[in-house]
């Protein structure tokens, strides 16, 4: 899902428990939403914090969220890097020869690295 201005993209797996209460935030702070998904929200907030510095966006933005998801992201601004974050769910970064992988299944990256790191709770990889 995009921001609105479409310079943020954010990958989910898991469930925002309170994306509800959260799109009613930003939907009175003048955000337009095009579906009814938690992942939507989520690109949408992180968004609203962005000012030039995005893993300052996202560190204000992880508290809020509640549930259990991965959360990948990417931004125009940042073209050469992903930022990736889990609360209460798997996510992993397998580190291959001068290749980086995501991913919420250690097997989906087979023979291709040679370490694969589990990011632990608050942790934020920047690939």
């Amino acid at each position: 899902h995009l921001s609105e201005d479409s310079k943020l993209a954010v990958i989910h797996n898991g469930i925002i428990e309170n994306h509800d209460a959260l799109k009613k935030v930003l939907l009175e702070k003048g955000v337009k939403f095009h579906t009814d998904t938690d992942t939507e929200v989520v690109a949408h907030l992180i968004a609203g914090f962005y000012e030039k510095d995005l893993l300052q966006a996202v560190h204000r933005a992880l508290p809020l969220l509640k549930g259990s998801f991965a959360i990948a992201l990417i931004h125009s601004d940042f073209p050469d890097r992903i930022v990736a974050f889990a609360k209460e769910a798997p996510l992993c970064v397998g580190l291959g020869n001068g290749e980086t992988y995501l991913s919420s299944e250690p097997n989906a990256f087979s023979s291709r690295v040679k370490e694969v790191v589990y990011l632990q709770e608050k942790e934020i990889a920047i690939l």
